[in-house]
């Protein structure tokens, strides 16, 4: 049995709370950073950052802008895959948000410094809920090979029978015994019978 680590819902409906939440999060997150975006590059006197700060902020929102998006469209993959079942998708969704995951832990940890101790507790509750999520996903993944593995299982068994029922000796060898008989005469006509063909001698 598959571990659930969303025990209060079946794993595939857990996964499918997860794709929209996910999506939710991402698509608020990317309104957010192009919206800073915009306003950076049409009224920068406004956010008072020197020529270094937007060397610095412009690359860092471009980036993460580019990464709502890709989480907004596997987020979306996932949901389809949750539905249809399609362990492919939800591997895609698995290894990509491992990946922009753990640069964006990293960049945070880097900017250590910037934390104090609102923005450190949120910082732990989103790694909370990444390393969270992941899991749920991945114990999904493993239903669904086990799933896979037991119908292939089903499937071999089942044609197994059904060979047995429309060839029912088929697993047994059948021996062919051969004999040769003796000539018997008739009108002065003598017929062999070898192995496999007859002749007649006059």
């Amino acid at each position: 049995m598959v571990f659930n680590p969303c025990p209060c819902f079946p794993l595939q409906k857990a996964v499918k709370l997860l794709a929209i939440f996910d999506g939710i999060l991402s698509a608020v997150n990317l309104l957010l950073l192009a919206a800073i975006v915009i306003g950076l590059a049409t009224h920068p006197e406004e956010f008072q950052l020197s020529e270094d700060d937007k060397a610095t902020v412009v690359p860092i929102a471009i980036i993460d802008t580019t990464f709502s998006i890709v989480q907004v469209y596997i987020a979306i993959k996932l949901y389809i895959g949750a539905v249809k079942e399609d362990i492919g998708k939800c591997k895609v969704w698995l290894v990509v948000t491992t990946f922009i995951d753990l640069i964006e832990i990293c960049s945070s940890l880097q900017r250590g410094e910037e934390f104090n101790a609102a923005t450190s507790r949120l910082f732990f509750i989103i790694v909370a809920y990444k390393i969270y999520a992941i899991l749920v996903v991945l114990a999904f993944i493993k239903e669904l090979g086990k799933d896979s593995s037991t119908a292939a299982v089903t499937r071999s068994v089942a044609a197994f029978n059904l060979e047995g029922m429309y060839h029912p000796h088929s697993n047994q060898h059948s021996n062919v015994y051969y004999t040769t008989l003796q000539p018997i005469p008739y009108n002065e006509k003598q017929i062999n019978f070898p192995l496999n063909f007859v002749t007649i001698k006059e």
